[in-house]
């Protein structure tokens, strides 16, 4: 029959179409979708939607264990104030709110540019995900019976969000500026044998860093590019509580530790895994003995 005679034909050649197909599946191979099980994993919005599903999930699962334990109630608002001596946590669990939504827009944006998404799908998925998770996580903390929805925690988050979109979307911005959490043991903490860089306030010093590398007359001189100038805020004796309360502000030169990186042990591995992982991780995070601030008490 014509049809069974038709089926057993060879396809007809297309130099054109395979060249075409072949070079896409080379340089994009993400498109390149076995048969089976594993179709999923070469999928990149499914891949995407697998991590984020899993990543709002952990944060729900430690607030089910961790922040709502004893329960929800009726919605219930608190004003707590933002950076004065009498607010309970002198601002700090603020900056602490802003930061968490900065490293979820930086992580997640990372993370997600791994998975296959471009840089800017990857950047707006991964803002748009931190947002909505502390934006729930403040509603829910409404509705819990421990706690109340605070609009300076809720502005704190988008603060933290935005800055990180922003920064994050303006490669010379981001090459001149990081947003670090510098944490040292708080005396009140050591006392309860408790190591919380993230519950620790009095131990946390929340850093704005300017990196010489950053700025096109500094960036080739061989020293200098290494330095950074560092403005911070801090507080002690407020939670854990101590015996006597201060804020602090501070200023001070760092060592750019990702810049001394760059330069000798990624020098021939920019691209490699290890690098953007210690890079993100050295952007977020200031290590003890790189840094030397002045105190001043307010």
């Amino acid at each position: 029959m014509p049809a069974t005679a038709s089926a057993d034909l060879p396809a007809p050649s297309r130099p054109d179409v395979m060249a075409a197909a072949s070079t896409d599946a080379a340089t994009n191979p993400i498109k390149t979708v076995p048969s089976g099980g594993a179709r999923w994993y070469h999928d990149v919005n499914v891949r995407s939607a697998v991590f984020l599903t899993a990543a709002v999930a952990g944060v729900a699962t430690y607030g089910a264990v961790k922040w709502w334990e004893s329960g929800f109630t009726r919605f219930r608002t608190e004003s707590e104030g933002w950076f004065s001596a009498g607010t309970e946590k002198g601002g700090a669990d603020k900056l602490g709110h802003a930061f968490g939504a900065y490293t979820g827009v930086r992580a997640g944006a990372q993370a997600l540019e791994l998975l296959g998404n471009s840089r800017a799908d990857a950047l707006k998925l991964a803002t748009a995900t931190s947002l909505a998770v502390f934006t729930g996580i403040e509603v829910l903390d409404g509705f819990s019976k421990d706690y109340k929805f605070s609009k300076e925690d809720a502005l704190a988050n988008i603060a933290g969000g935005m800055a990180g979109y922003v920064l994050q979307k303006y490669p010379s911005l981001d090459a001149l500026i990081d947003f670090r959490l510098y944490y040292r043991q708080s005396p009140e903490a050591k006392a309860e044998d408790k190591w919380e860089p993230f519950a620790d306030y009095n131990g946390q010093r929340y850093l704005l860093v300017f990196k010489a590398a950053g700025v096109p007359a500094l960036e080739a001189q061989p020293v200098l590019r290494y330095l950074e100038l560092a403005f911070g805020y801090g507080v002690r004796g407020y939670d854990p509580s101590g015996a006597v309360r201060s804020r602090h502000l501070y200023l001070g030169l760092a060592v750019n530790v990702s810049q001394a990186l760059d330069d000798t042990v990624f020098r021939n591995s920019r691209e490699s895994l290890l690098r953007k992982g210690s890079g993100l991780f050295l952007e977020l995070f200031q290590l003890p003995g790189t840094v030397a601030l002045a105190d001043r008490k307010l």
